[in-house]
């Protein structure tokens, strides 16, 4: 029974040394794994090599020297450009070579001058592929000879982080507004209308009043005055009458 025992404890610190061992695996490979990913991508130098060589062609003609692929690390880099050249006294002016990667840039007359060293005026973004490609020169002799080596020079490209900053607007209580009703406006045309004229006539009431009488009773006896002539008046008229 003590042998069954002990061989039985044996067994439990094995397994446990074990799972122990096989945390300490997982924990390192994993620490690895995530410093590969965190290391940013070095800046290096890229060489594409062209042997010495005797091109004969029209002038004008385009034609392809070398292509070849990029590193993955590399993808992406921004890389200045230039080629130095071994011709010796062969010069052929006017021969240009294009750089092609995400973009082209040229190196300018590479054959103006015995090994002449030239440097691209612009910078190379790095594709997946590169290629060198050759431009004789429109008037020139149609002739290329030279020795030449691309030298790319190239930085990791730099990361724009942009921030864009979010306004939540304020919410605005309700607010109760008063309700204005505005009447249209009716013009009225103007009316001429008739001028009616009623002439009012008031009655003149006219009325009799007896004035006293003011003056002197000679009045009497001019009556009287009268009455007597008129009485001789007949008499002396009737006398007359017998006579005739």
């Amino acid at each position: 029974m003590r042998k069954m025992f002990a061989g039985a404890g044996f067994n439990n610190r094995r397994t446990g040394w074990l799972r122990r061992f096989r945390g300490l695996v997982t924990l390192a490979s994993t620490t690895v794994l995530i410093l590969l990913i965190a290391l940013p991508i070095q800046a290096g130098t890229l060489t594409i090599e062209l042997p010495y060589d005797v091109i004969v062609e029209d002038p004008g003609d385009v034609i392809l020297l070398k292509s070849e692929t990029i590193p993955s690390p590399m993808v992406g880099q921004v890389c200045s450009v230039t080629a130095e050249g071994e011709n010796n006294s062969s010069v052929h002016p006017g021969n240009n070579v294009e750089i092609t990667s995400a973009n082209t840039v040229t190196l300018v007359g590479v054959e103006d001058y015995e090994d002449k060293v030239t440097t691209a005026s612009g910078e190379l973004t790095l594709g997946e592929e590169i290629t060198v490609t050759l431009l004789l020169a429109t008037n020139g002799d149609g002739v290329y000879s030279a020795e030449l080596d691309i030298v790319l020079n190239c930085q990791a490209a730099t990361t724009t982080t942009t921030t864009t900053t979010t306004t939540t607007p304020t919410a605005v209580p309700n607010e109760v507004l008063p309700i204005v009703v505005t009447a249209p406006t009716t013009t009225l045309a103007a009316k001429v209308l008739p001028t009616e004229v009623t002439a009012t006539t008031v009655p003149t009431e006219v009325l009799a009043e007896t004035l006293p009488f003011t003056g002197s009773n000679d009045l009497g006896w001019l009556v009287l005055a009268g009455g007597v002539l008129t009485l001789g008046s007949i008499l002396v008229l009737g006398s007359r009458r017998q006579e005739s």
